[in-house]
């Protein structure tokens, strides 16, 4: 299965006490028989000695774009892969890693577009 491309237009919030909103958009697999997407959130890793990261679903779409909301500040890592009609699953597209900074009260942070080429 061809890989993805994943960007991300992220969307940083005038207050701390709010969270931004990280809208993930890929390239549409060309492959017949896809069904969807599954957008995934790295959580860390698996402890030693065999280091692995643990990916958590955050949830699956047909379109070629997914928002993920209430983004506390922070960085967070983000993948996708494309499933078949068979419950094939793609390889993961190349992981994406997207820093939400603060602002002071008062202020509004520019709108952001990350992407990333295989």
């Amino acid at each position: 299965m061809k890989l993805p491309l994943i960007t991300a237009a992220l969307a940083l919030l005038s207050t701390i006490s709010q969270a931004a909103t990280v809208n993930l958009e890929w390239d549409r697999n060309p492959e017949p028989d896809i069904m969807g997407y599954r957008i995934y959130r790295r959580e860390g890793t698996t402890p030693a000695p065999v280091s692995v990261p643990v990916w958590k679903l955050l949830g699956t779409t047909a379109s070629l774009g997914f928002a993920v909301k209430n983004v506390p500040a922070g960085t967070a890592t983000y993948t996708v892969t494309a499933y078949s009609a068979a419950a094939l699953e793609s390889d993961p597209a190349p992981e994406l890693s997207v820093t939400i900074l603060t602002t002071p009260t008062g202020f509004r942070a520019a709108t952001v577009t990350v992407t990333v080429k295989p």
